[in-house]
């Protein structure tokens, strides 16, 4: 068996720095893991491990979380994420890969399999925003009372991210560890990425381009979910040709609350890829 891979690294696109890690065998079917807004690759952590031994796994910082280019909030559209990936894809060699996207990742993740210029092996949603109004405040945060929220809360953001960063000990010790890694990535977003990101998902509505996608399509729906209603991969699942629907009994992140399976659903969907 080739040697196994395990870097974090960063890459330059388009005028950004993106922070990755890859893990998993060099020249084996790659997977590509996108996480969801105000989070990090940190999300995707269990599931590489799960997949490492057969695949070559990349999970991205996006634009604007984690250790990547924290661009001012004008930045983030639709088109500039998805092609900033879709650039770092190519950048690190990764030939058709399997792209595994959770709730804005789940988006990019739809733009690029829809995309002509842009081969997908197989495609896994995790409760991914198809419309963008998952709430009654997504039309309003489109609109331009986003410039005045931006400068009001550049004025907050330092003192709120520290309070996430390094909240006391004894509130840490009662929260699930994925509560906490989720205050710490947000802790290091800043005012512009945490609403410029938000701004741009909640403005897109990808159900035009379902049609256009012929990798073969998991969605995953938390029958839960109270950030992103299971209506929106329902949306996917009946567009898309031939996708495939799991329900869990659970909320907006399956990954974290029921990590044992869903990876066996990640791995029994992506196994045929190992015959390639």
């Amino acid at each position: 068996m080739p040697p196994m891979l395990a870097k974090s690294d960063v890459l330059h696109v388009g005028g950004l720095q993106l922070a990755y890690v890859r893990r998993g065998v060099p020249g084996a079917p790659a997977v590509v893991f996108l996480h969801g807004w105000a989070s990090s690759s940190r999300m995707w952590e269990s599931a590489q491990s799960a997949l490492a031994d057969d695949f070559d796994t990349v999970a991205i910082d996006l634009p604007g979380h984690g250790g990547s280019t924290k661009p001012a909030w004008r930045w983030y559209t639709s088109y500039n994420i998805t092609e900033a990936v879709r650039q770092a894809c190519v950048s690190l060699g990764l030939r058709t890969p399997s792209l595994i996207g959770h709730s804005m990742g789940g988006t990019i993740a739809l733009e690029l399999a829809a995309s002509p210029d842009f081969d997908v092996d197989r495609l896994v949603l995790v409760n991914p925003v198809v419309t963008g109004v998952v709430t009654p405040l997504s039309h309003p945060i489109r609109e331009e009372w986003m410039r005045p929220v931006v400068r009001m809360s550049r004025r907050l953001w330092p003192m709120a991210s520290r309070l996430l960063a390094k909240s006391p000990s004894a509130v840490r010790t009662r929260l699930p560890n994925h509560v906490v890694r989720n205050q710490e990535d947000l802790a290091q977003t800043t005012a512009d990425s945490a609403l410029g990101s938000i701004r741009a998902v909640l403005a897109w509505d990808v159900r035009s381009r379902l049609g256009d996608i012929r990798a073969p399509t998991l969605v995953m729906v938390g029958d839960l979910d109270r950030t992103v209603p299971p209506r929106e991969g329902m949306v996917a699942v009946e567009q898309i040709r031939g996708a495939r629907l799991v329900r869990f009994r659970g909320g907006h992140s399956p990954s974290d609350e029921d990590p044992r399976a869903f990876e066996a659903e990640l791995t029994s969907f992506l196994a045929p890829s190992r015959l390639l």
